[in-house]
């Protein structure tokens, strides 16, 4: 990236928040915004892949959402800490923050490919970008995949797919600042990069795919991490539609769709060069339980229950 690319003009919110490392000066070509809460080793691993990529012209910004104790992290990074807010209001701090003419949404969990940086340098709209998964080993022991590891190595983070469908997840998301200040906000308590992605598109920015803009991201080991996670993604979800018209009947008739889910689920598993036989087995199986749970929960919201009450959660591994 070349100095030329630098800006004059500057965010005031960049200069009135309190925080560690670099003092804000002028804007600049990129901002990454990274929200963090109690994942210090991942994200230790995450500065680390960006440490050799960020050059003058690109800051990262780190926003600790109420972690105990609090992250150390490299005094080329900076640190903001707020009290729990969760992912979205977190994101939107770190935008309040940034001087980047480009936001670089990446999830604290995420290692960033060699070349991340320079890549989105070069976005000039709403992209999503490729998110790969990888193991890590639930027991401890390495060659071993547990079966929510195989059902995430299948399923999970297919950012084509989800872009078609109009969004793309903020474990890899880049957006013009323009763009951004256009739209607005990330909502908290939906599913804030479906919703921030609809409203973009409704505004005439739809988000692209990029292949080649990569970032590799943990399976989940724990059948207790997948249910929470699908938990979490039912609840945002049924909030999202319990804001429309008739929003618990539409609910409703999402219910089959999300039982015959389980067909086009398993044909993905069934043809993922990644797993092997007992992999595929295993996959299965989750694929059943999950989409079964999703069935349960989706009845129960629109017979007249809200989302299920949960413990605050960490802010990353989404």
């Amino acid at each position: 990236m070349s100095a030329s690319l630098a800006l004059s003009r500057s965010h005031p919110g960049g200069r009135s928040a309190h925080g560690t490392g670099p003092d804000p000066g002028p804007d600049i070509l990129l901002s990454v915004v990274i929200p963090h809460r109690n994942d210090p080793g991942r994200l230790a691993l995450c500065l680390a892949a960006l440490a050799p990529q960020c050059g003058p012209e690109a800051e990262v910004i780190v926003i600790d959402d109420g972690s105990d104790p609090a992250p150390r992290i490299p005094g080329w990074v900076r640190l903001v800490r707020q009290a729990p807010a969760g992912a979205a209001l977190a994101r939107n701090r770190g935008v309040s923050l940034a001087r980047g003419r480009i936001l670089a949404f990446v999830d604290a969990d995420c290692i960033p490919a060699p070349g991340f940086v320079q890549r989105v340098g070069a976005v000039p709209r709403v992209t999503a970008g490729c998110v790969t998964l990888f193991d890590e080993a639930a027991d401890g022991s390495p060659g071993r995949r547990s079966a929510a590891q195989a059902f995430e190595t299948a399923l999970a983070f297919d950012q084509a797919r989800s872009v078609r469908k109009g969004w793309g997840a903020t474990a890899n998301l880049v957006v013009p600042r323009a763009v951004f200040d256009a739209v607005g906000p990330f909502r908290p308590d939906v599913a804030e990069d479906v919703d921030w992605c609809r409203r973009a598109r409704a505004k005439g920015f739809p988000v692209v795919h990029d292949p080649a803009l990569v970032v590799a991201h943990p399976t989940r080991a724990s059948h207790a991490a997948l249910v929470a996670k699908w938990r979490r993604v039912t609840d945002q979800g049924f909030a999202l539609f319990r804001e429309r018209r008739a929003g618990r009947l539409r609910w409703a008739l999402r219910v089959p769709l999300v039982a015959v889910g389980a067909v086009p689920d398993a044909w993905r598993v069934l043809r993922c060069p990644a797993l092997t036989g007992p992999d595929r087995a295993a996959a299965l199986g989750v694929v059943l339980r999950i989409r079964a749970l999703r069935v349960v929960w989706m009845l129960g919201q629109a017979s007249g229950g809200g989302p299920a009450p949960r413990a605050p959660q960490a802010v990353t591994h989404l």
